[in-house]
């Protein structure tokens, strides 16, 4: 079976995202994206966004 792709498109404080995740499957799925915030001033505080989302296998 052909793997899945999942397309990402959003922005997340004035920034665009684009990305994609391939993921293979039989049956339904349930997932977690977890989304974290870069941190470049290097203090570290992680911010992290999850995200609930069912993967589903190619035809349904």
């Amino acid at each position: 079976m052909p793997p899945n792709t999942l397309a990402l498109t959003f922005s997340f404080a004035f920034l665009p995202f684009e990305g994609e995740i391939t993921f293979d499957v039989t049956q339904p799925t349930e997932a977690t994206l977890i989304f974290q915030k870069d941190d470049p001033s290097g203090i570290n505080v992680l911010a992290e966004h999850p995200v609930a989302v069912v993967l589903l296998p190619s035809g349904e």
